[in-house]
């Protein structure tokens, strides 16, 4: 069963943009040290694997998360391959790859973390996307995703790169416009390390 983390909340703002999960990320909110955002690069890095998921994903059956994770593994995997580094399977890797997918609506703050759990930073992102998403003056409808990715040096354990996008979503969107909108946000969050 995927683990998730819900927030409920009454109105949240409707902006969208990189602004908005810079200050979630970066923000300190009551006392809480700031979420780590190193911006490593790839040299030095030939092999990446993904991050063992906590669970089986497919045992629950969600249609919806079963075809996001695949396009974000799909996505990922053509960006890392694009740029010289090879995706395994198994066996060791020079990194490891972890994301967290975050959607918020006029409702609901909750992520899918499937495939992440470095420091279990999870829950302070979660949180702080919750806090900067309220506010008393949106009234708009809207729902948008976040998506947050990682990498972790296979031998030191240590964080070398973490950044984000934000987009717009809509669930009934052909699947071809949602793969396009994932491989654009899965482009423009590791633009950054290939540099």
């Amino acid at each position: 069963m995927i683990k998730r983390e819900t927030l409920i909340v009454g109105k949240i703002v409707s902006q969208t943009g990189r602004l908005f999960l810079f200050l979630l990320l970066t923000a300190g909110i009551g006392g809480c040290a700031s979420i780590p955002m190193p911006k490593g690069t790839s040299k030095g890095y030939s092999t990446v694997r993904f991050i063992a998921p906590k669970t089986a994903i497919e045992a629950d059956g969600r249609e919806p998360a079963l075809t996001a994770n695949r396009m974000i593994h799909e996505a990922i995997t053509a960006q890392m391959e694009d740029h010289g580094v090879k995706v395994v399977q198994q066996g060791e890797a020079d990194l490891v790859v972890a994301y967290l997918l975050i959607i918020q609506d006029n409702f609901l703050t909750t992520s899918i973390n499937q495939y992440y759990g470095y420091r279990d930073d999870g829950a302070d992102i979660l949180d702080r996307a919750h806090a900067k998403g309220i506010s008393e003056k949106q009234l708009e409808r809207f729902k948008r995703g976040a998506l947050v990715i990682d990498l972790i040096d296979a031998k030191t354990l240590e964080l070398v790169y973490r950044d984000y996008s934000v987009r717009a979503v809509n669930p009934r969107d052909p699947e071809e416009v949602r793969q396009t909108r994932v491989e654009d946000a899965v482009a423009e969050t590791l633009q950054n390390f290939f540099k």
